[in-house]
């Protein structure tokens, strides 16, 4: 297992698409939060220097698949895959160091955003909400990339294309996302709407009316579980955490414990249809 490790994280090393990985993503924190000061310097608006850390989410949860299809897909078609299997290594093995190597890449790209928000203090100030609510947001940052690197990983193990298996995973990110979205922007639907009208040349609001959009019982307590269980949930909640519904919606509890659940059945679901899979 651990010479599997070593191997995989020997490729890592030489894996230009991880490369290219992480210089976007130092690329992307950096416009982020140098851009964000400028425009909030001329808007008026100040955010926190956390607000750009919470971007991560959303960036994330698309580059991971990118990255894990392309990754995993060469392992397929450079045969190391098959090598590992005829020189006798164990299937759960060869699927454990896989997923090993993803998190620890993956991780990686959450390590590479977060210290480049962190160029960010001289001009913004240390975070407003201390030290804690920095690391709550890094640790959010990488359970859900855990459970993000379970998920693809899973799918890139099962395609054995490269090409494939990248469109594959970008195709699933990108659903996960709008499912995310649809879900978050239809919790902050507000229960009731007042329209604006002119009355004798003077702006006035009419009478709260019922929400025809607005989410109710039980359906709301439904879509509110899973989109805090949702990896792509958890990181548009991450994007939105200033946001007046965010508190409303977010389950802390959900949103730490869920990733830990979806990281572990999904790795032994992986190992368990690996482990019957025809890589003839």
């Amino acid at each position: 297992m651990s010479n599997l490790l070593r191997a995989g994280l020997w490729r890592l090393k030489k894996s230009v698409p991880y490369k290219l990985a992480l210089v976007l993503t130092a690329l992307t924190a950096l416009y982020s939060v140098h851009y964000g000061k400028l425009v909030s310097s001329y808007s008026g608006t100040a955010y926190p220097l956390e607000h750009y850390a919470y971007d991560a989410g959303p960036f994330l949860a698309l580059i991971i698949p990118v990255f894990t299809g392309l990754f995993i897909g060469t392992e397929y078609s450079d045969g190391a895959i098959r090598n590992k299997l005829v020189v006798g290594c164990p299937r759960r093995s060869v699927y454990l160091s896989t997923f090993l190597t993803v998190c620890i890449a993956d991780l990686g790209l959450v390590a590479a955003w977060f210290l480049c928000i962190l160029t960010g203090i001289p001009k913004f100030g240390m975070p407003k909400q201390g030290i804690a609510g920095l690391a709550l947001s890094l640790l959010l940052a990488v359970l859900f990339t855990l459970s993000l690197s379970a998920i693809f990983t899973l799918l890139g193990m099962l395609i054995t294309q490269k090409a494939v298996g990248a469109v594959a995973g970008i195709m699933l990110g990108l659903v996960m996302i709008f499912a995310g979205s649809f879900l978050y922007n239809n919790l902050c639907e507000p229960e009731t709407v007042s329209q604006g009208v002119i009355i004798n040349g003077e702006f006035t609001l009419t009478e709260p009316t019922p929400n025809p959009h607005y989410v109710g019982e039980p359906k709301r307590s439904a879509y509110r579980a899973i989109l805090n269980s949702l990896p792509t949930g958890e990181a548009i909640l991450m994007a939105n955490f200033d946001d007046d519904n965010t508190p409303e919606i977010a389950d802390p509890k959900i949103m730490l414990l869920a990733p830990c659940i979806e990281t572990l059945l999904l790795t032994a679901a992986g190992i368990a249809v690996f482990g019957k899979k025809d890589l003839r």
